[in-house]
């Protein structure tokens, strides 16, 4: 198991766990058979990148098995988000990583080399009390803010206040799209 943050790998279940910065894959060519990603390419800056490190890792006939949120995801957030900014005159910023649309990623991965790509994409849709109980599973699941000036990226009481008008203290139902793929080297 690798990951870039000491604390998640703590969580690992198995005994070989390296801190390692996936955008710098430190692993000779023709090292893995199989190579398994579950949701983290969306904190890839170069995904193009990675997955040519990916394609040059894995031995011929290597596997690599993935899954990543795709394009639809939290599009009602992200549009909320900003209509609240525009409302309270607020500066408008990202707050939600971009996501890689389900219909980019054959392209991306026969650019990188892969061959016997299979793609699919689930949307889940998730009911919320609130808006604030979204934000708090997001935060649970790690997919808090990581853009390294986040304090400029925070929302403001203005755009909260805004939000909550948005929301009106209605359930909603929120979108996740879970984009799994295969390719072979």
């Amino acid at each position: 198991v690798t990951d870039m943050s000491t604390a998640m790998l703590s969580q690992a279940a198995c005994r070989t766990r390296l801190v390692v910065d996936e955008e710098f894959l430190p692993f000779a060519e023709n090292s893995f058979n199989l190579i398994i990603s579950a949701v983290n390419f969306h904190w890839i800056n170069d995904v193009p990148g990675m997955l040519k490190q990916i394609h040059n890792i894995l031995c011929e006939g290597g596997v690599l098995i993935a899954n990543l949120f795709g394009g639809c995801t939290l599009e009602q957030l992200r549009r909320n988000i900003l209509q609240a900014e525009i409302d309270s005159a607020s500066k408008a910023c990202a707050h939600i990583s971009p996501f890689i649309h389900h219909s980019m990623m054959p392209g991306l991965l026969q650019r990188a080399g892969f061959k016997d790509i299979v793609t699919d994409s689930d949307i889940i849709e998730v009911e919320y009390s609130s808006y604030k109980n979204l934000m708090y599973d997001l935060r649970y699941m790690g997919e808090a803010s990581a853009f390294i000036d986040s304090h400029n990226y925070a929302l403001s009481k203005k755009v909260l206040q805004q939000l909550d008008n948005i929301y009106n203290a209605q359930k909603f139902t929120e979108s996740f799209e879970i984009i799994t793929l295969i390719a072979k080297k």
